[in-house]
């Protein structure tokens, strides 16, 4: 599992992981709005997230509100927790 990723490597891994590497990201505004992916793919993000990152999401998580911000702040609360 990555640990102590910076909030830039943490949207690269999220570009990365939806299939549109090198995208830039606002980091305050909702994923729906920066990248335009099916919702399979978000699903696919879901999924990582919590097997290679360990983060815990609800199960009705909508990634496409969410911006890459309030993602990262979950990520290094859940790595916290993990400590």
């Amino acid at each position: 599992m990555p640990e102590g990723m910076s909030a830039a490597e943490f949207a690269d891994y999220l570009t990365r992981s939806v299939g549109r590497a090198g995208t830039a990201l606002d980091r305050d505004r909702p994923l729906g709005e920066q990248l335009d992916v099916d919702s399979s793919r978000l699903m696919e993000l879901s999924i990582a997230l919590e097997l290679e990152l360990g983060m815990d999401l609800p199960d009705d998580v909508d990634l496409r509100a969410l911006s890459p911000a309030a993602l990262y702040r979950d990520y290094r609360a859940d790595s916290r927790a993990g400590d």
